[in-house]
């Protein structure tokens, strides 16, 4: 039942739990093995790892595994800029090993003044975000973070242009091997659905002169079915490639 409810999280809302079905199966598969029951000292140990991870402790984040969905949010994502001149959304699977982290958006987490705080994947632990949550309330009207120093902006944008620079150029060279597969069946906590970055997908990276990080802050709302996206500010930090 637990494995269904990741495989349904993954069919509903995108997110592929594949370690954690892996990690659960390979319990699961270790425990019908064993006939034996458990030492007390093994029973002790997992009671103090289990308390060790108690959220006021402040020693193990990974065991707080809780936030709220904001609709009003940060997004942050990569665009490909050719020598046409167009601005091409690209999906964070390409980024294959670092795909969790640029879905995360965290070179682009940095506060920025009227923007919205860092919200990964439109989520936040801020209580007040989520009371205001729907509302599209002004930024600078919130609690907020203190703003980027000039020094950890120059540093931020240096990690950016070294990271971009180097990946575009793995890319272009495993672009060149027939035996690359697709960046899509690049295992992934947060797949990329293909069929919405068809014009990413036809794209030669020889046409790409440049990369953007677009930080936006926007509200979401449905209507008639459908998601309506309002920009209350826009950010752009460019790094060419060529």
């Amino acid at each position: 039942m637990y494995e269904a409810l990741h495989i349904g999280i993954y069919i509903l809302g995108g997110l592929f739990f594949w370690p954690w079905i892996w990690n659960n199966l390979t319990l699961w598969w270790a425990a019908r093995r064993s006939k034996q029951g458990l030492a007390w000292n093994t029973k002790l140990a997992c009671i103090v790892t289990i308390l060790l991870g108690a959220p006021w402790l402040d020693l193990n984040k990974a065991a707080l595994l809780g936030w709220y969905d904001v609709a009003d949010a940060r997004q942050v994502y990569i665009e490909a800029v050719t020598e046409d001149g167009r601005e091409v959304k690209v999906p964070s699977a390409w980024f294959n090993s670092h795909s969790y982290s640029m879905s995360h958006g965290w070179i682009g987490a940095a506060p920025l003044e009227g923007h919205y705080d860092h919200t990964p994947l439109a989520s936040t632990v801020s209580r007040e975000r989520q009371q205001k949550d729907g509302q599209c309330v002004d930024p600078s009207t919130l609690e907020r973070l203190p703003p980027e120093t000039e020094a950890d902006k120059a540093v931020r944008l240096e990690k950016l242009r070294r990271f971009l620079t180097a990946h575009h150029t793995k890319m272009v060279a495993y672009e060149a091997s027939p035996a690359f597969p697709s960046h899509h069946f690049h295992v992934h906590h947060h797949p990329s659905n293909p069929f919405l970055y068809e014009e990413f997908n036809q794209l030669a990276l020889a046409d790409i002169v440049g990369y953007q990080q677009v930080i936006e802050s926007v509200c979401h709302r449905m209507s008639s079915g459908r998601v309506d996206k309002t920009v209350l500010a826009r950010h752009t930090e460019y790094v060419s490639v060529r």
